[in-house]
């Protein structure tokens, strides 16, 4: 005979199974409903939207790895790096040695300037022998920490598996100028430069680099080349006319520094620049009212009014340039030195 009470159990126990896995189902069955809604709105890049739908997914779900990371790069697309970082985390937990998530975990933190967690990260990705792009953010892991044996050093493996890599190829010419090693920097930021021809400061570090060298011909190339692809900044403006001046066009470098002046007409430094590249282009008349005008503005610079006589003498007064340049040596008796350079060319 079957005792009532043991039936009972049985129905019993069979009735909260049914009923745990039907949950279960309905669980499932939400999760997916969830996770697929948030992929549509991610693809019509409604990024809210789809971030809501992945976080009913989550709470539908115990630790979905592919909904974990649906979420964290939802949330990266937002530029949301904190709360990603804490979603990447997650996945990290379940999937330690998932290499999407590690990649993410080491891009993530080069980008926080977390250079030991990035340094982490990218080595645990060359542990599970994943072939991975990771020698980069090692190498310039390294490099921000002032390691640049070790950069540079993962940064040219790098290169050998990347040479057409523009970004790449720029962080190498950024190390070696950082290093002074101006020559080696100036090939790797001309080769940039070639590889990527939207980035006008590459060609403007480019010309920077050739005047370091110092190679004053292939300086003013580049400058030319920043200013054609599009830089007109004062302080560019400014570097561009000392590159004119240093490869001996002078005429251009002072059409450049009057283009500056005009905005600031009683810049001394700017005044005097002026003068002085017409006096190196041999154009004297020009070079006295630039000089003069500086001259008004301070009546005790000796050196412009010692400059001025020069500026006299060699236009073929040299009566009157005499005169000027002993009352520049009496106001300031140090300039007598320059008594005996005055048949000679020379920078005051």
């Amino acid at each position: 005979m079957i005792h009532p009470l043991k039936t009972f159990i049985a129905v019993i126990s069979i009735i909260l199974l049914l009923s745990f896995t039907a949950g279960a189902q309905v669980q499932a069955d939400s999760t997916l409903y969830y996770l697929e809604k948030g992929k549509e709105e991610l693809k019509a890049r409604r990024y809210r939207a789809a971030e809501i739908n992945f976080e009913k997914a989550d709470k539908f779900s115990e630790n979905n790895l592919e909904v974990i990371l649906q979420l964290a790069n939802v949330l990266m697309v937002q530029k949301r790096y904190f709360h990603a970082r804490q979603q990447y985390d997650r996945a990290y937990s379940i999937a330690p040695e998932n290499q999407e998530v590690l990649m993410n975990l080491a891009e993530l933190s080069f980008n926080m300037r977390q250079f030991e967690e990035a340094i982490k990260y990218a080595n645990k990705i060359r542990q599970i022998k994943s072939d991975a792009p990771v020698d980069y953010i090692l190498g310039k892991s390294y490099i921000a920490q002032g390691d640049f044996k070790n950069g540079l050093q993962y940064l040219h493996a790098a290169e050998k598996n990347d040479p057409e890599n523009a970004e790449l190829i720029y962080s190498i010419a950024k190390a070696y100028a950082d290093l002074s090693n101006y020559k080696t920097s100036a090939q790797y930021f001309v080769k940039s430069i070639e590889l990527d021809s939207t980035k006008p400061y590459w060609v403007y570090e480019t010309a920077l680099m050739f005047y370091a060298i110092p190679d004053y011909k292939k300086s003013l190339q580049y400058f030319k080349l920043a200013a054609q692809r599009g830089l007109k900044d004062d302080g560019f403006k400014y570097n561009l006319a000392n590159a004119y001046v240093n490869a001996g066009e002078f005429d251009q470098a002072a059409e450049v520094y009057k283009e500056l002046l005009s905005k600031r007409p009683e810049d001394h430094d700017l005044l005097y620049q002026v003068a002085d590249a017409y006096y190196k282009a041999k154009k004297y008349p020009q070079a006295i009212e630039y000089w003069d005008q500086l001259l008004t503005l301070d009546k005790s610079n000796a050196k412009v009014l010692y400059m001025i006589g020069l500026s006299y003498i060699r236009s073929g007064d040299k009566e009157k340039g005499q005169q000027l340049c002993d009352a520049a040596i009496n106001m300031d008796p140090s300039l007598s030195k320059l008594r005996n350079q005055q048949g000679s060319e020379f920078d005051l």
